[in-house]
């Protein structure tokens, strides 16, 4: 089982969708995935960013999700 630790960008991140109940279910539902190492659906878009951001996990763009890999 991985350990998740909320990054700064992850506060601001929830800060924002907090108000809008179906994106924080689904980011719930994508942490509790990642913290029990399942399978990510391919809905979400899995993939590992480049550059300055090569140890982050991106999610849909469209849903506004990236969970740090640290």
């Amino acid at each position: 089982m991985r350990i998740l630790k909320p990054s700064t960008q992850y506060k601001k991140d929830l800060k924002r969708i907090r108000n809008n109940p179906k994106k924080a279910a689904e980011l719930l539902k994508v942490l509790h995935m990642l913290e029990h190492e399942l399978e990510i659906p391919s809905t979400y878009n899995p993939h590992m960013l480049t550059g300055d951001y090569e140890r982050m996990y991106g999610m849909s763009h469209s849903r506004g999700l990236s969970i740090d890999m640290d």
